[in-house]
């Protein structure tokens, strides 16, 4: 099953080639990587559509929101265009540390046809990782969000709740309400419900390891991260394999421990959990990073044990 990364608005940055070298490295196969360039020949009725009636643009953010809405379109266009019933769609800023080769047949046996995303927190999915099952799914998917990209922001919100009508407020909303995804396992918990042998990053186990772009290398967790009130409650502990290349969640409420496919760092500092990338230096990032943590996140649980590997 190919790996596809869109990525729209801007030329491709440094850590997306860190993704791909990664993504690479994991599976032995180039991902398809459609930019802003290759984007252009994939239109379609529904991202034409998408354009006449989206009220993201207005967002801010040199029209982030938009693009990482309108990807969805493109990757449905390009599915289409490149005859490719099925795909692994990631973003450009995570590391794949597995192959899909070793989870796809779990994938359709447990996703189908269908689409599978990754819960944030109980109102947002990131598609960090993201299943496609079919193009049809897919299709359907886009055709529902139509409709929600086409209110106002403030309309939005009123009608649907939550902070902010982006991307991943939608998808949830996809998801949950509409029955037109499924969950991929972002935790111990929904891994060992679904029988899956390994876990996929939303995004909380990246920040956690890295920060976020306005602080990098300051841990972050969130309580309204189901991941983060896991981490924050000392539950969950995160280490590396005995061969240090696969980053493992350990659970001290039931002795569950389960590898981590992708780590979605959002900080954009890839190349220091890379395989082949970074400065060989200091051993434990998270030690100095607790002691920046935002005090209002209180402190880093003292069984975290994740440190950087030492090439």
């Amino acid at each position: 099953m190919r790996v596809v990364l869109v990525h729209l608005g801007s030329p491709l940055p440094k850590h997306a080639r860190i993704c791909i070298r990664q993504a690479i490295a994991a599976s032995g196969e180039r991902p398809v990587v459609v930019g802003p360039t290759a984007a252009r020949k994939f239109r379609s009725e529904g991202r034409a559509r998408f354009r006449q009636v989206e009220s993201l643009s207005g967002m801010g953010l040199k029209r982030f929101w938009r693009y990482a809405c309108e990807r969805f379109f493109v990757l449905e266009a390009a599915m289409r265009a490149m005859n490719l019933e099925r795909c692994i769609h990631i973003e450009c800023d995570v590391l794949m540390y597995a192959s899909p080769a070793s989870y796809v047949e779990w994938l359709i046996d447990t996703y189908g046809t269908g689409l599978a995303t990754c819960p944030l927190t109980n109102l947002e999915d990131t598609a960090a990782l993201m299943y496609v099952g079919s193009q049809a799914a897919l299709a359907a998917f886009n055709t529902a969000l139509l409709d929600l990209v086409a209110l106002p922001p403030a309309e939005f919100v009123a009608v649907h709740g939550g902070e902010m009508a982006h991307e991943m407020r939608m998808m949830n909303l996809l998801r949950a309400k509409s029955g037109l995804a499924a969950s991929l396992p972002t935790t111990v918990a929904s891994a060992h419900e679904l029988g899956s042998a390994y876990i996929f990053d939303p995004a909380s186990y990246g920040q956690y390891v890295d920060g976020v772009p306005a602080e990098p290398g300051v841990a972050y967790a969130g309580e309204h991260h189901r991941v983060g009130r896991e981490l924050l409650s000392g539950n969950y502990r995160l280490r590396w394999d005995a061969q240090q290349r696969i980053p493992l969640v350990a659970s001290s409420g039931d002795g569950s421990e389960y590898p981590l496919a992708t780590l979605h760092i959002h900080s954009k500092r890839l190349e220091r959990w890379a395989w082949d990338e970074g400065p060989r230096q200091h051993a434990n990032p998270l030690s100095r990073a607790r002691s920046r943590m935002r005090p209002r996140l209180g402190a880093i649980p003292s069984a975290v044990d994740f440190a950087r590997r030492d090439y």
